[in-house]
């Protein structure tokens, strides 16, 4: 029966499209499906197109119609749902594929592409989804459950491991990815600093390797102990800033709601956080031959700031290096003291950062970026601009 339901549909589908091209004058209907499965996608592709399309002109009437199946994050859905119509329904996204695949060169279709250098857009269009009042209430009774009082300051920090696309994605080859993952372990270092503040520090993740071992009463696991979709999105947007250790992932949701991104271990290098208000620090390239650290002009040189599997770092002999627990910290307190307004630059930090900026030449993707490198890891890495 729903085989035949679907074929039924379908047979409907393309003369849908016919009429709607033909009416196209009159008024417009676009079709898009989202990103839905993975919340990094979720997040910054929609959010990019609707950030542009606040500040379009139509002089038409345009209906935007998004196609979902279930989604990474439930709360993220829905707040997408009060900016545009979602029809979130598996039968329908087949229906979709089927009739796009027939018409693929209808104007009806649009694309919902992200080339990970939309810096403009994300650091001048505000952002384009908000929380309601009774969901700020809901906030409000996570932050309780915690300990965390209404007017309390908190964190929130990441880091990629290899559990949450084992288990919902246990048929792909996630080997490709794994040079994005870190230990959450040398983040703990800075997080230890930011308590002192009497700041709290949420670790996130809808899916951990391991939970968080600390005695410290302002570290909590939210991850392993107090996790939900909504928690996810009210918490990011909601905190100081979120360390994350790689980019993008859950750490795009930041992106998306306007949160301040601290982000070491940035790999590949030319895919980087897209706020003017961000910071990172890349990892570190090591040739296994000789056991040197390549500079990242070389690396640029040889493609390596666009590599995207993990089989091209083996092929070419690198092993990449995280960065260390004192070099996350320093960067966390850069962000923190930024955000403070108590930051004091050293004379020479703007030379370094415009030597590492000009390693992008005009033509690389991510040429002219905003977001700024953390100011210690270049003082002391200088011999890796060259």
């Amino acid at each position: 029966m729903k085989t035949i339901l679907l074929s039924i549909l379908y047979f409907f589908g393309l003369p849908v499209v016919y009429v709607l091209e033909k009416i196209d004058w009159i008024i417009r209907i676009r079709f898009i499906r989202l990103h839905y499965k993975r919340i990094g996608h979720l997040s910054t592709n929609t959010e990019l197109y609707l950030r542009r399309r606040s500040l379009s002109k139509q002089k038409r009437l345009q209906i935007d119609i998004c196609i979902s199946g279930k989604p990474a994050n439930h709360q993220l859905l829905k707040m997408i749902k009060r900016k545009i119509i979602v029809l979130e329904n598996n039968i329908i996204l087949k229906i979709y594929h089927k009739v796009k695949e027939k018409t693929p060169n209808s104007k009806l279709w649009i694309e919902l592409p992200m080339n990970t250098n939309e810096f403009y857009e994300f650091s001048n269009i505000p952002p384009q989804l908000s929380f309601t009042s009774s969901e700020h209430n809901i906030g409000k009774s996570i932050l309780k459950s915690m300990n965390i009082k209404e007017n309390d300051k908190f964190i929130c920090f990441h880091a990629r491991d290899k559990s949450y696309m084992e288990k919902l994605f246990p048929n792909q080859d996630n080997q490709k990815h794994i040079y994005r993952n870190s230990k959450i372990k040398n983040c703990i270092p800075a997080v230890e600093f930011i308590t002192k503040s009497n700041i709290w520090a949420l670790r996130m993740g809808a899916i951990v390797e391991n939970p968080i071992i600390s005695k410290n009463p302002k570290i909590i696991d939210y991850a392993t102990n107090y996790r939900s979709d909504f928690g996810d999105i009210f918490l990011i947007k909601h905190c100081k800033f979120f360390l994350s250790s790689t980019y993008p992932g859950i750490a795009a949701a930041a992106s998306m709601l306007g949160t301040p991104i601290v982000s070491p271990n940035i790999i590949p290098i030319g895919v980087i956080p897209l706020n003017k208000k961000d910071l990172f620090i890349p990892m570190k390239y090591k040739d296994t031959k000789t056991n040197n650290i390549i500079s990242y002009k070389e690396v640029i040189r040889i493609g390596g700031d666009r590599w995207s599997d993990t089989q091209n770092y083996i092929d070419n002999g690198i092993e990449l290096m995280e960065n260390t627990p004192e070099e996350i910290l320093e960067v966390t307190k850069e962000m923190n003291e930024r955000l403070n307004g108590t930051w004091m630059p050293n004379p020479i930090d703007e030379e370094l950062q415009q030597m590492y900026r000009n390693l992008f030449e005009k033509g690389n993707h991510i040429y002219n970026f905003t977001p700024r490198i953390g100011a210690d890891f270049l003082r002391k890495n200088q011999n890796l601009l060259n």
